[in-house]
């Protein structure tokens, strides 16, 4: 593949994934874009000034989004964990708590 089909194929891939909404589609075109982004690092491709300007403008956003991602899943992980703790805590002999009993004595 000719070094300008090989840039014109990852910034399809990145366009593509940068406005992806679902994030296992988002991920699944980064990985797609890894191929040609070794084949351009091995290649030492080199950029003029605008294509380096965008190219780093689009990993910046989807360092972002990763970023966003990973702190959604930890948000994530952190409630799981929360809930198996309760769980954890149910016990079917005693599903409820003891009610305190009130007696009055002024009768």
């Amino acid at each position: 593949m000719e070094i300008d089909d090989l840039k014109k194929a990852h910034a399809a891939l990145t366009d593509r994934a940068l406005p992806e909404e679902d994030t296992d589609k988002f991920i699944e075109c980064l990985l797609e874009r890894g191929p040609y982004s070794m084949d351009l690092i091995n290649h030492r491709v080199r950029l003029d000034e605008q294509e380096a300007a965008e190219m780093l403008e689009k990993e910046l956003k989807i360092l972002e989004k990763l970023k966003e991602e990973r702190a959604r899943l930890l948000n994530e992980m952190d409630q799981l964990s929360k809930t198996r703790k309760a769980v954890r805590g149910y016990s079917p002999a005693f599903p409820f708590p003891s009610m305190p009993i009130y007696f009055d004595s002024t009768e």
